[in-house]
C-alpha cells in the first residue's frame, strides 16, 4: 500500500516514510493516527493540514493535531478521514420545511448535498448514471452529510464508494453510489478459511415498554409498546401478563412526539448481537456489503452487512479486521 502526503493545495510532497505507522478507524469514529519517528520528521510534509491518501482507496484523511513525545521518540498527528469530514457536514431542512427532500438519480443527488457545503476542491462526485433513482426522498432533520447519504442508497440497496484518484496532476476524492454486494450466498466464512471472528447473541431483551408524555396524575399521556424479534415496534392496548414480558419505562414529560421518540428508545436500550471477523489481508471488503460466516463447532451462523474496517499499517506490513453487523444495528 502506497501512501502519499501532499500538501492543503493537493500538491504531492512525499510517500509514506518507512518509520511510519497508520490506524485508521473506517465506519466508527472515521479517523486516523499517523506516527513516525522524531528523527523522521519533515516540517514541510508533517504538518496539520496536509493530506493523506492512498490511490483507489478511501483510506486518508486531512493531518491535525500534532502532538511530540520525547519520551517515545515520536511524533503523532490525527485527523478526520474522508469519510469522518462528511460526518461534520449537515443537512438541514429548506427554508419554511420541515424536512429537507431530494428526488433524482443517485449520483445527481449526492451532487447536490456535497455541493451545498463543499467547494468542490477536494470532493468530488462521480457523473456516472446509475440508473437508479429516489423520488422525494426525506431526511432526518439535521442529520449529517454521511448518514443522510448512506440513508438514501440504503433505500436502494446502494452503498457510497469513497476513493482517492489522480487524473495526471488532478488529485480529488470522488464519492459514488454503488451497489451494495451480497458475498453470503457464494462465500461462507469459517475456521476453515482462516478467518477469526466473535459471535454474542443477545436473547434478554425488553419486548415492552410503558411510555409516559405530558401531563400530571391521572392526566398524563401514558402509551404501550411491544417490539417483536426483529426490532418492529407496534403500539399496543396494555401489557399482557407473561413471564417472558419484560417491560421498559420510558419517562420524557417534554417531548411534542411520544410515540416517535419511544419507537427510537426502544432501538436505544435493546442490546443486539455483536460480531466481529478478521480476513486475511489479501481480501479487501467495503463497507455495506453482506458478508456470512459459520461456527462449525456450535453451529451458529451470521449474515450482516460490514459496519466498521480497522487498518493498520506498520514497518510496510498491513492487517485489516472487519465489524459486522454491531451495536445499533437490528
Amino acid at each position: 500500500m502506497d501512501f502519499i502526503i501532499a500538501d492543503a493545495n493537493k500538491k504531492d510532497l512525499c510517500f509514506l516514510d518507512d518509520s511510519a505507522s497508520l490506524d485508521f478507524d473506517v465506519g466508527s469514529s472515521d479517523d486516523f493516527q499517523f506516527s513516525i519517528v522524531l528523527n523522521d520528521f519533515d516540517p514541510e510534509a508533517h504538518i496539520e493540514g496536509n493530506i493523506l491518501y492512498n490511490l483507489g482507496t478511501e483510506y486518508g484523511g486531512v493531518f491535525d493535531n500534532p502532538e511530540i513525545s520525547t519520551r517515545d521518540n515520536k511524533i503523532t498527528l490525527t485527523g478526520d478521514t474522508f469519510r469522518g469530514m462528511l460526518k461534520k457536514k449537515y443537512i438541514e431542512p429548506s427554508k419554511g420545511a420541515d424536512y429537507y427532500t431530494v428526488s433524482g438519480e443517485l449520483n445527481t443527488c449526492i451532487k447536490t448535498l456535497v455541493n451545498k457545503v463543499f467547494t468542490n476542491v477536494l470532493f468530488r462526485v462521480s457523473d456516472k448514471n446509475t440508473n437508479v433513482s429516489v423520488k422525494n426522498f426525506q431526511f432526518d432533520r439535521y442529520c449529517n452529510l454521511l448518514d443522510g447519504i448512506n440513508k438514501m442508497l440504503a433505500s436502494k440497496s446502494y452503498r457510497l464508494s469513497i476513493k482517492a484518484v489522480r487524473i495526471e496532476d488532478d488529485f480529488f476524492v470522488e464519492l459514488s453510489a454503488t451497489p451494495i454486494v451480497d458475498y453470503s450466498d457464494d462465500i461462507e466464512f469459517s475456521q476453515d478459511s482462516d478467518i477469526q471472528f466473535k459471535i454474542k447473541r443477545v436473547t434478554n431483551k425488553y419486548n415492552y415498554m410503558i411510555a409516559l408524555g405530558k401531563g400530571e396524575l391521572k392526566d398524563r399521556q401514558v402509551l404501550y409498546f411491544y417490539c417483536d424479534k426483529a426490532g418492529n415496534v407496534s403500539s399496543v392496548a396494555a401489557i399482557p401478563q407473561g413471564d417472558k414480558v419484560k417491560v421498559y419505562l420510558y419517562d420524557n414529560s417534554s417531548t411534542e412526539d411520544l410515540k416517535g421518540d419511544a419507537i427510537k428508545k426502544f432501538a436505544e436500550i435493546n442490546s443486539v448481537d455483536e460480531y466481529s471477523m478478521t480476513i486475511k489481508d489479501d481480501m479487501e471488503l467495503e463497507l455495506g456489503d453482506i458478508v456470512g460466516g459459520r461456527d462449525y463447532i456450535t453451529g451458529m451462523t451470521i449474515v450482516q452487512p460490514i459496519t466498521r474496517k480497522i487498518i493498520k499499517y506498520s514497518n510496510k506490513k498491513q492487517s485489516i479486521s472487519y465489524e459486522i453487523g454491531g451495536k445499533g444495528n437490528a
